[in-house]
């Protein structure tokens, strides 16, 4: 699993507003050029906070992430 693209998505959750409403419409069309892998864009698409912690996501940016509204 790719650590740094996962990182990569909550990062951009964070700091862009276009990517986030991206995201926000269609998770895997919006993390289709990013180095993850189909399991990666599968659990980031469902919000699977378990998953993505161990795969390595940093905890601050996932913490982000977990938050509702997002």
């Amino acid at each position: 699993m790719s650590r740094y693209g996962i990182d990569r998505v909550l990062y951009l959750l964070h700091t862009d507003p276009d990517f986030l409403a991206a995201f926000r419409s269609d998770p895997e069309d919006a993390t289709r050029e990013l180095p993850l892998t189909t399991d990666e864009r599968a659990a980031l698409a469902r919000g699977d906070i378990g998953t993505l912690y161990r795969s390595g996501a940093h905890a601050f940016l996932l913490h982000g992430f977990a938050r509702p509204g997002l």
